[in-house]
Parts: structure tokens; C-alpha cells; sequence
């Protein structure tokens, strides 16, 4: 009888695991609902993405095709105009030459070319010379008494319209004349 007092113990545990498999099961099936939820939510997402990447990669070989088509026109265009240009460079410097001579007022350059002149000097020679769109380059020769008439004509023309007053030459005639050669840039009103 004393055996029937004993407790049956079972050292071999290996042969029955965990009774309660629940929390394990419970666990392994949330992780894999999780995972599909992840799944499923980056599958609708990348679907719904992959439409609109295809509309956006249309629109952008849209956008290329245009860009090439106003480069083709604009290289077209820049080489017409050159051509225009080359063509007709020669007809438009006349006809700008032509209208500055024309526009050119000759009397209000002689006019300020005379308030300059000091009283007992007078010109020799004149010699005007388009320069440029809106100046005149003017050589003269001018006879006076001395050389304070001559300060007096440059101190004058630096006053007024005319830039870069240069004395080239002197020289005395035989008259006693002092003759001077000076150059200058008259700038006209626009």
C-alpha cells in the first residue's frame, strides 16, 4: 500500500510540450494578419501610384517633346535671322548713314563751333567725320595771332559739346599767322 501513496511524476517533459498552445497561436496568427494588412495596404498603394506614375511619365515625355520642338524652332529662327541679317546689313548701315547725315544739324554745330572761336582767330579748313551713331570727329585749322587765342578756343570747346580737344600741330606762315591743327569729337543732341 505504500505505493498507491505516491505521486506519479513524469521526468520525461519532452514528451508533452506546453499544454496551453492559445497565447502562442494567438500571437502567430496576429502576426500574420499584420503582416497581410501590410501587404495588401503597400499592394493598393503601389497600384494606385503606378497609374498616376504612368500619367506623370507621359506628361513629362509630353513636356520633352514640346522643349525640342521650341529648340528646333528657336536654332531655325536664330539662323533666319542671321541670314536676314547678313543679307541686309549692308542696305541698313546706308539707310542709317543717310538719316544721321540727314538728322544731322549742320547749323547748330557751326553755331557752337563760332562760340568757341575767339574773336581774332579764324578757321582755315574743316573737316568733319561720322563717328558712331550720334558724333562727329572734326580735324580743323585754325590761324591766329598767338597762342593765347588758341588756349582761349580750347578752353572754349572743352566748355561746350566737344570731348576729346586735341592740338595736333602749330606751325607760323609767312604772314606771322599762328596756324594750329586741332581735332576734336562734337556730340550731338538727340
Amino acid at each position: 500500500m505504500a505505493q498507491q501513496n505516491r505521486l506519479n511524476v513524469k521526468i520525461n517533459l519532452a514528451s508533452h510540450p506546453l499544454r496551453n498552445r492559445r497565447l502562442y497561436f494567438l500571437i502567430f496568427w496576429m502576426l500574420v494578419i499584420a503582416v497581410s494588412l501590410v501587404f495588401i495596404g503597400g499592394g493598393w498603394t503601389y497600384f494606385r501610384y503606378k497609374g498616376e506614375s504612368k500619367k506623370i511619365e507621359s506628361s513629362i515625355a509630353k513636356i520633352e517633346k514640346a522643349k525640342n520642338e521650341a529648340q528646333r524652332e528657336e536654332e531655325y529662327l536664330s539662323s533666319g535671322i542671321t541670314r536676314m541679317k547678313e543679307k541686309h546689313e549692308k542696305k541698313i548701315e546706308l539707310l542709317n548713314s543717310l538719316i544721321y547725315k540727314k538728322s544731322f544739324s549742320w547749323v547748330d554745330f557751326l553755331s557752337d563751333l563760332e562760340h568757341a572761336l575767339p574773336d581774332s582767330a579764324c578757321i582755315v579748313s574743316l573737316t568733319p567725320a561720322q563717328k558712331g551713331d550720334t558724333q562727329m570727329d572734326v580735324r580743323l585749322q585754325v590761324a591766329s595771332f598767338g597762342v593765347s587765342e588758341l588756349l582761349e578756343l580750347v578752353k572754349r570747346l572743352d566748355s561746350m559739346r566737344f570731348k576729346e580737344i586735341k592740338v595736333m600741330s602749330e606751325s607760323k606762315d609767312d604772314r606771322g599767322f599762328l596756324i594750329s591743327e586741332v581735332s576734336f569729337i562734337y556730340e550731338k543732341n538727340i
